[in-house]
Parts: structure tokens; C-alpha cells; sequence
């Protein structure tokens, strides 16, 4: 669809002033139409069907799967919390000197489970993780009495 004044028009264009005056309208005239039709066609596509909830989806896909991964595995993650410990200390002799390599065993007084280990350079004991519950550390060094703390 051309205006009615280019080359091929219902009517001659003959080069004079009004001629000119009628074909720089009709040329207005059509990208005028042709603006008000690009709008009419973005109006459609933004049209409520566009922001509905079905596209909406389709275009927001991962980020939708992702927050419903994080909304469906939050209540298990507070689950796989384990609540542990550990029991430290040095070891000294009467005069404050520390001992080093020295056994301690760490023992639970409810279950009797047990665990070993022994001394750093500093004296410094660390046991491995354990579970929440009442226990007792036995000293055991070579030339001295063991001891037992609850």
C-alpha cells in the first residue's frame, strides 16, 4: 500500500508546487498510518494475554523451578543439622608444665562409647566430634596416676 502521490498514482506528478505539497501529505499521511499500525500491533502483543500467568511462566521458567527448589528443600535442610561438640583442654603436671603424648580418652557415660587420642607438643587435647550427652576424661600418662574427671 503506497500514498496516492508516488510514481504510478491515480493522479500525474508533475513537479510544481502543489503537486509537490500533495505528495510530501500523502507521504505524511502514510507514516502517520504506518506508526499508528506498528502501535495498534505492539498494543495486541502487550495485551493482557501477554502478561499472563501461562507466559508468564514460560518466560520466567528457571527462575520459577529454582524458587520452588528452595521453597520445597528449606524445611530439610534445617533437619540434616547435627548438633556436636568437641571436649579440649591441656594436660599439666603439679607444677604447671604441660605434658606432651599423653593418652586421653574421652568415654560417654550413658552409652560407654569411647575415644582416643592423645597430647599435642603444647599439652593441648581436642577430641572428634561428638554428641550432645555427659562424659568423663581419663588422663593416662606414663610415671603418673591416671586421672578421671567428670
Amino acid at each position: 500500500m503506497r500514498p496516492a502521490s508516488w510514481p504510478g498514482a491515480p493522479y500525474p506528478f508533475n513537479g510544481s508546487a502543489s503537486s509537490r505539497i500533495a505528495m510530501t501529505h500523502d507521504m505524511l499521511s502514510w507514516v502517520i498510518f504506518c506508526a499508528i499500525q506498528r502501535i495498534a500491533s505492539l498494543e495486541t502483543s502487550m495485551s493482557a494475554a501477554y502478561f499472563s500467568i501461562r507466559n508468564l511462566a514460560k518466560r520466567n521458567r528457571p527462575r520459577l523451578l529454582a524458587a520452588l527448589f528452595a521453597i520445597l528443600t528449606t524445611p530439610y535442610l534445617s533437619a540434616q543439622i547435627v548438633e556436636t561438640g568437641t571436649i579440649t583442654g591441656v594436660v599439666r603436671d603439679n607444677t604447671s608444665a604441660v605434658i606432651p603424648s599423653a593418652h586421653v580418652t574421652v568415654r560417654n557415660s550413658d552409652t560407654g562409647l569411647a575415644t582416643n587420642t592423645t597430647t599435642d607438643a603444647q599439652g593441648l587435647y581436642v577430641s572428634p566430634p561428638l554428641k550432645p550427652g555427659n562424659y568423663t576424661v581419663e588422663i593416662d600418662v606414663p610415671g603418673f596416676k591416671p586421672v578421671v574427671e567428670k
